[in-house]
């Protein structure tokens, strides 16, 4: 069980990005993290991995607390997927591998380069895993940093708008892997999306940020056009098509 307790954060002394942010996930499950631009979505999931220090608040992991534990510890448990991911010199294998390192004392065993290989397939790398990292396009380096994350092999995972760099078929493939690997090793996902639509289809929680704080957050039942509509100030409707949850926002209509 993932319990986040009262994160607030502000670069400065003026007022806070987040201020008392809180929300639980069980294990194996996914949640969206949604609002609109700047409402402190990167910066939440950037305090739960300790890239930036939390003005108050914790993160706890089966009632242990992230912020104790040591860096290999912390790396063990948590894995983070930036927004822009890296580029580098490195072969993709090697910077799967680097996922491995909380658990590596010398040198790579081939039990670490199994699971590296793993990974590269189910990103479906298999093809480049001895390409460079600078000589993959955008969409590509996204997975490599997906598939570092997955090696990692993690109790939670936090992803930074992992679809952003990628095509339609690719997004929707990510994101069915994600929720089969959530569900496969109990991982708790907690995702940053700009899409609704992949959000309400493969996520099973969702957590709205507005002014700073949580304004809604739960399971398909706080995924409602009011509630959209509140946050992102558009006008939208929830629809089910094929049996497809759809958000079909209507721009056009002043809200």
């Amino acid at each position: 069980m993932l319990e986040v307790r009262g994160i607030s954060f502000g670069y400065s002394a003026g007022r806070d990005i987040l201020s008392g942010v809180g929300f639980t996930a069980p294990d194996g499950s996914m949640t969206a993290v949604l609002g609109n631009n700047g409402a402190g979505k990167s910066t939440l999931i950037k305090c739960m991995d300790r890239i930036l220090a939390p003005r108050s608040g914790d993160v706890l992991l089966s009632g242990r607390s992230l912020f104790s534990m040591t860096r290999r510890e912390h790396a063990r448990e948590c894995a983070y997927v930036p927004q822009s991911p890296p580029g580098g010199a490195v072969s993709v294998f090697d910077a799967v591998l680097l996922g491995r390192r909380p658990y590596i004392s010398w040198d790579a065993a081939a039990e670490d380069k199994r699971i590296a290989s793993e990974a590269i397939e189910r990103l479906g790398l298999a093809g480049c895993a001895m390409k460079r990292v600078d000589e993959l396009s955008g969409g590509e380096r996204q997975k490599v940093s997906i598939a570092r994350a997955i090696a990692q092999q993690p109790r939670l995972l936090l992803l930074d708008e992992p679809t952003s760099s990628l095509d339609p078929r690719n997004q929707h493939g990510t994101m069915k892997l994600l929720r089969e690997l959530a569900r496969e090793r109990g991982i708790t996902c907690v995702v940053v999306l700009h899409d609704l639509n992949l959000a309400v289809r493969y996520c099973d929680r969702f957590l709205f940020l507005r002014d700073g704080g949580v304004f809604a957050c739960g399971g398909r039942e706080v995924m409602t056009s009011e509630n959209i509509e509140e946050v992102y100030r558009m006008h939208v409707h929830v629809a089910e098509y094929m049996g497809i949850p759809l958000v079909v926002p209507f721009p056009e209509i002043q809200m």
